[in-house]
């Protein structure tokens, strides 16, 4: 994960690292389960 951070310039600042940080791991289960990433960090936010 953290070579994909790197790779993706979304280590500029710790902020965005730390967001990513907490995204990726979200994104990648829901996308394993066979679900929409989207759906899935939306429903994080209710």
């Amino acid at each position: 994960m953290v070579m994909a951070r790197k790779v993706s310039q979304c280590s500029k600042s710790a902020i965005e690292a730390q967001t990513y940080m907490r995204i990726k791991p979200t994104v990648e289960t829901a996308r394993l389960r066979g679900q929409d990433p989207i759906a899935a960090l939306t429903n994080l936010m209710r």
